[in-house]
């Protein structure tokens, strides 16, 4: 006699285990793709909040980065809410929250970051803060910058090649709130550089 079928619903497969190109989880491509439905549902199965692509990247870091132009602060407060650490780093010793101030024009997104307990001061493998990356990029606002500062990051914090943010700044509004911010801290920076890869 045929066993009958269960009505029970089958849970989907186990999130943490599925890696695709590049050891990418569901979970790192959903956040990637700003995928506002899947995070959650990922989430709520178990998926691992802390597992490293191949370059060292957690969902955070995809999630925290894919903030273009306007931005949308929803996949990282997800994150952050399940337990995501802010303070993870990838290969090259990026936090989420240098991530976010090289690639989003959001400050939102860096708010959340610093007060879920991101570092604004902290360091990569080249020294650079997440303030070297915010100045480097010309966004159409300076809110990122202001958020960085505002949050108590270090406008004199310099590279391991000795660069201050200012030595990095593409656009003359940053450059004036950063060298403003240095002398308030009594660390006025050298006299600006050519941006830096220029």
């Amino acid at each position: 006699m045929a066993t009958p079928p269960s009505s029970k619903p089958s849970s989907p497969p186990e999130p943490r285990s599925t890696r695709g190109r590049a050891g990418w989880t569901p979970l790192h491509r959903a956040a990637f793709n700003l995928n506002r439905t899947v995070v959650p549902v990922l989430v709520a199965f178990g998926a691992d909040l802390e597992a490293r692509n191949t370059d060292g990247s957690t969902p955070l870091h995809l999630g925290a980065e894919q903030f273009h132009l306007r931005g949308d602060p929803e996949i990282v407060e997800s994150l952050l809410g399940a337990g995501a650490d802010p303070s993870a780093r990838d290969a090259t010793g990026d936090t989420p929250l240098h991530r976010a101030a090289e690639h989003n024009q959001n400050p939102a997104v860096v708010r959340l970051l610093v007060a879920a307990g991101a570092d604004p001061d902290a360091r990569n493998g080249n020294r650079q803060t997440p303030l070297h990356f915010a100045a480097l990029l010309e966004h159409d606002s300076p809110g990122v910058v202001e958020a960085l500062l505002a949050a108590g990051a270090d406008a004199g914090a310099r590279d391991a090649a000795g660069a201050t943010p200012a030595d990095y700044a593409g656009d003359a509004r940053i450059l004036a709130l950063l060298t403003a911010a240095s002398r308030n801290r009594g660390s006025l920076p050298r006299p600006h550089a050519p941006s830096v890869g220029s």
